[in-house]
C-alpha cells in the first residue's frame, strides 16, 4: 500500500486509549504530528527567539521522555538511530534540540488526490522513509517556484522579503531586524544570502531558515565585533591624547599659566565688544 493519510493532532491523548508508553511507530508518527507545518518562531526557556522551519520542532530529551512514557535514555537511543537512518536531523545547544522532519513534504504535501507517494522497500529505514524520488524531489522544486511566482504577481503582498529561496513575512523580517541590529543592510545582506542558496542543490535548501539565521547570527557578531575594536581604539587614542596633554601642562606651568591668562584677556575683550553694541 503506498499513498498518504492525515491525523489531526493530539489523537495519541484521545481518553479511549490506555495511558501507557509509546511504541516507536508511535513516537516517530508524534514527531511528524507536532512538527511545524510553517516557518515560525519559539520561544526558549529563557525567552531567547528561536527560528523553526517547516518540518521541524524544538524539543528536549526530557520533554519528549514526558511525552512518550521513555526514559531520557531510550529517547536519545531511539532519537540518534533515527538520525543514522537519515529520517531526522538534530542540532543540540543550550537551548534544548531542533529536530528536522527529513522529507517533511512527502508526509504531509498535499500533491495530488492519490496522494504522493514513495518507492517500495524492503528496509524499514532510510531508503522507505528518508529517500525522496527524483520526481517527488523535482515537483516540489516546481511548486516552490510556482509559489513565488504567484506571490511576486500579487506585488509580494505575502513577504515582506522576497527571493528564490528566501522568502520572510514581515513577522519574521522585523524580528531579525531586531534580533541582528548590528547588520545595517539585512535586506543587501539577505539577497546576497538568496544568491548562494540558488548555488546550492534543492535538497540542501530544506532548512533554508535556520541556516540563514544562523548566518546572520554570525555577520551581527562579526559587525558587534567590529564596532567595539573601532570604539576601542577611538578610546585609546583619545585617551592617549589627553595623558600627552595633561604631561605637557605639568612640564610647562609657566606656558600653562600664560595662556590661560591670554584666554582671560581675550573673554573681557569680547564681553566689552558685545556691551558696546
Amino acid at each position: 500500500m503506498s499513498g498518504w493519510y492525515r491525523m489531526r493532532r493530539g489523537w495519541q491523548t484521545h481518553d479511549f486509549f490506555a495511558d501507557q508508553p509509546f511504541t516507536e511507530r508511535e513516537a516517530w508518527e508524534w514527531l511528524i504530528g507536532n512538527a511545524a507545518w510553517k516557518d515560525t518562531i519559539r520561544r526558549g526557556g529563557k525567552g531567547d527567539a528561536i527560528p523553526i522551519t517547516r518540518g521541524q520542532l524544538h524539543v528536549s530529551d526530557r520533554s519528549l521522555a514526558s511525552a512518550w512514557q521513555w526514559d531520557k535514555k531510550t529517547v536519545r537511543r531511539f532519537m540518534d538511530r533515527l538520525e543514522g537512518a537519515r529520517m531526522v536531523d538534530q542540532q543540540r545547544d543550550h537551548s534544548g534540540t531542533i529536530i528536522t522532519i527529513q522529507n517533511y513534504a512527502v508526509y504531509q504535501d498535499r500533491g495530488d488526490e492519490a496522494g504522493p507517494t514513495v518507492p517500495p522497500s524492503k528496509g524499514p529505514t532510510g531508503d522507505r522513509l528518508g529517500d525522496r524520488s527524483g520526481d517527488h524531489t523535482r515537483r516540489i522544486e516546481e511548486e516552490k517556484k510556482g509559489k513565488v511566482a504567484r506571490a511576486r504577481a500579487r506585488g509580494g503582498a505575502e513577504y515582506a522579503f522576497m527571493g528564490n529561496t528566501v522568502r520572510l513575512t514581515a513577522e519574521h523580517f522585523n524580528g531579525w531586524v531586531a534580533a541582528y541590529p548590528h547588520i545595517a543592510d539585512l535586506r543587501g545582506e539577505l539577497e546576497r544570502i538568496d544568491a548562494w542558496w540558488e548555488r546550492q542543490a534543492p535538497e540542501k535548501r530544506d532548512n533554508w531558515f535556520t541556516r540563514t539565521s544562523g548566518m546572520l547570527d554570525k555577520r551581527n557578531r562579526e559587525n558587534a565585533a567590529t564596532a567595539q575594536r573601532i570604539q576601542s581604539e577611538a578610546y585609546r587614542i583619545a585617551a592617549e591624547a589627553e595623558s600627552r596633554r595633561r604631561e605637557w601642562e605639568r612640564k610647562n606651568p609657566d606656558l600653562v599659566a600664560h595662556y590661560a591668562e591670554l584666554d582671560a584677556l581675550a573673554a573681557r575683550a569680547r564681553a566689552e565688544e558685545g556691551s558696546l553694541h
